[in-house]
């Protein structure tokens, strides 16, 4: 654990500079300092703490939501993890609540059981109280074949609404661009592994932007996994577009050309500023203060009018006030060409 590197490596180094610099008597005072397992134990005791006091707000009888989300981490076991929101004196708190493993031949209806015992069986809360469901569309919870989401549902005797988690639905969303778009992104996802995936390439890069006095060094890998990634990666290629430009000609590389197309530019200019204000969205709809309490629909002339692009978007923004409005609307628009061609 992270911790337990600082009695092991960090402790023994610094003993050996204050001796050297110093005195034996000086060093002797940094043995002072709480071992691992003292370390160890106060955060299995803060947890602890933390733990015991959500579950006992929960079992107060407050109404609550819950989110759930498929992950895979990086041993590429298959986990579900699970957060809740509630509203407590009269604040919304947002807290992790448990981890469930998962294994691949899992059905739905063993994903509810592992579920029903965290919640019930360990907390002993009551479904009931949970008056808001959010899950991340993964096939395993609401596939055809999944009885996750119904069940759910179920035990709670209908009461619950069930939402697709907005970042996802955003997501799928903005995929559905035209292909000459989306060549555009293609491109600057080959500019970008062409330099990041030589270290060389990725210290000459930050070497030269430092030299010419440029506001940034580095440029940013693309993760379809990352939600923020494609207008984060978007927007840093354009900032060094000059620089990469030159970067790629000293290194005779076919992916100068690209930036020598005008039209190129001009489209990697606009889908940086697409994907931004929808970065910016997702940001902001995630605040602990943000809720969705009214329904706003908006007419299809305000949507004909907010097909002008960013500032349309930004109008959709301030008129909707539920994301289920909003998510139907920005993919309606999104699916239009002329969204696109102005």
């Amino acid at each position: 654990m992270s911790h337990t590197a600082a009695e092991k490596i960090i402790l023994p180094a610094c003993l050996d500079m204050v001796r050297i610099i110093f005195d034996d008597r000086s060093a002797n005072k940094l043995k002072t300092i709480p071992s691992d397992h003292t370390v160890s134990l106060r955060i299995c005791t803060i947890a602890e703490h933390l733990e015991t006091m959500l579950i006992t707000r929960l079992q107060s009888g407050i109404d609550f939501a819950v989110q759930l989300d498929e992950s895979t981490d990086i041993g590429s076991c298959t986990t579900l993890l699970v957060y809740v929101r509630y509203v407590w004196e009269d604040d919304f708190m947002e807290d992790f609540l448990c981890c469930l493993n998962l294994t691949s031949h899992l059905s739905g209806l063993d994903i509810f059981t592992e579920l029903e015992k965290c919640i019930v069986g360990q907390y002993k809360l009551n479904w009931r109280n949970c008056k808001g469901i959010t899950s991340d569309g993964t096939a395993n919870v609401t596939g055809k074949q999944s009885r996750v989401i119904k069940k759910l549902l179920e035990v709670t005797n209908n009461s619950t609404v069930w939402n697709h988690c907005f970042i996802h639905r955003e997501a799928l969303a903005s995929r559905e661009i035209p292909q000459n778009l989306m060549e555009v992104l293609k491109n600057a996802v080959k500019v970008v592994n062409f330099i990041k995936g030589s270290s060389l390439n990725s210290r000459l890069l930050e070497i030269f932007c430092f030299e010419i006095g440029a506001n940034r060094s580095h440029l940013l890998y693309h993760a379809k996994a990352r939600w923020l990634s494609q207008g984060r990666i978007l927007s840093r290629v354009y900032e060094l577009r000059n620089e990469t430009h030159v970067f790629l000609i000293e290194n005779q590389s076919h992916l100068a050309i690209t930036f020598e197309d005008d039209i190129w530019v001009m489209k990697l200019a606009y889908l940086t500023d697409i994907f931004g204000i929808l970065n910016e969205l997702s940001l902001k709809l995630q605040a602990k203060t943000v809720i969705f309490s009214t329904m706003s629909n908006v007419s299809k002339d305000s949507e004909r009018h907010y097909c002008c692009g960013k500032q349309g978007l930004r109008a959709i923004i301030l008129a909707t006030t539920c994301f289920q409005d909003f998510c139907s609307t920005l993919k309606r628009i999104l699916l239009t060409d002329t969204f696109w061609k102005k």
